[in-house]
């Protein structure tokens, strides 16, 4: 090869160089496949094919201000969402695939029947909505994540190849074995530590208070988890709630297996719901029993266009908070 030659093709290798990195060629973009790969909350309706998935993420203070998750859906179920930590991201890549996200949203009336999710959180960092797609219809979706203490994550854009972005998402679903030992070590050391730590928010079944009977307000599109310890005597169960201003909230009764097909499913189907009792001042009672010790929830919800203000008792021989 001449001189010459070698000079045309140095010279073309490092224009193309040039122009790679001018255009932002060597730059993965964000897809929402993955954790590693999520998008900025969208404006405005997105579409959703059949049996897709979509990973958002969002910035937030960890200052316990109110966190709300609305999504307006078309056809009616069509799509659902969960929330996920970075503790509940880290849990399904070492489970190989095993989801337990620490909320999902619930049709609320208040909000047109849009899924809503309301919650807070102690520690600072990423958090993630994941939007699936369900049923049979393709899905239009308008996703809203708000709160004094949010704030928009920027777009994922890495440098990484074409083949090694096709394989991070095609693991996205059901992690491997190297997906697992890649993403672990960045992630186990800071999560592992403050997780153990945190304090209860009553967000999720794993952050559930204790009922001591105090007034507690609850804003529109809220919702607490309470747990009790039961022995499981068959000794009967007191749930009373008295909520102001009436309508304003309700509350439903969890076994450990309805919660367990809640986490797999994302359907609702708690073992019970308070009703209004003439009795007791028309608040809400639930009274029941189990043949098995363990721990049951208590979760509130907020109804109706005014936030709420409830006293929650939970009471009985075989009852420990």
């Amino acid at each position: 090869m001449s001189r010459k030659t070698v000079a045309i093709a140095t010279l073309f290798v490092a224009v193309s160089v040039i122009v790679a990195l001018a255009t932002g060629s060597g730059l993965a973009a964000a897809q929402g496949k993955g954790p590693n790969d999520a998008l900025a909350i969208p404006n405005g309706w997105q579409q959703l094919g059949v049996g897709q998935r979509v990973w958002y993420a969002f910035e937030y203070a960890g200052d316990n201000s109110q966190i709300l998750v609305r999504m307006g859906v078309t056809p009616s179920m069509s799509a659902t969402f969960s929330v996920w930590t970075q503790a509940d991201v880290q849990s399904w890549i070492n489970s190989g695939g095993v989801e337990t996200p620490v909320g999902r949203g619930s049709a609320n009336p208040a909000f047109g029947n849009d899924l809503v999710w309301a919650g807070s959180f102690n520690l600072p960092g990423t958090y993630y909505v994941v939007v699936d797609q369900t049923g049979a219809n393709v899905a239009y979706y308008n996703l809203q994540v708000s709160g004094t203490g949010v704030s928009q994550a920027a777009p994922a854009a890495t440098a990484a190849p074409a083949a090694t972005t096709t394989a991070a998402v095609a693991t996205t679903v059901a992690p491997s074995a190297t997906a697992v030992a890649a993403t672990a070590a960045p992630t186990a050391a800071p999560t592992a530590a403050p997780t153990a730590a945190a304090a209860k928010t009553g967000s999720g079944p794993n952050s559930a208070l204790s009922a001591n009977g105090a007034w507690t307000s609850l804003a529109i599109g809220g919702r607490t988890w309470y747990a009790f310890n039961y022995d499981g005597s068959g000794s009967q169960i007191t749930i009373r709630m008295a909520v102001s201003p009436s309508g304003s909230a309700t509350f439903s009764v969890w076994t450990p297996a309805n919660v367990q097909s809640w986490s797999v499913t994302g359907v609702e189907n708690p073992v019970g719901r308070g009703s209004v009792n003439p009795t007791l001042g028309n608040d809400l009672v639930w009274a029941g029993n189990f043949n098995l010790p363990g721990t049951y929830y208590v979760v509130v919800d907020q109804t109706g266009l005014a936030a709420a203000n409830y006293s929650l008792q939970i009471s009985g021989s075989g009852v420990t908070q």
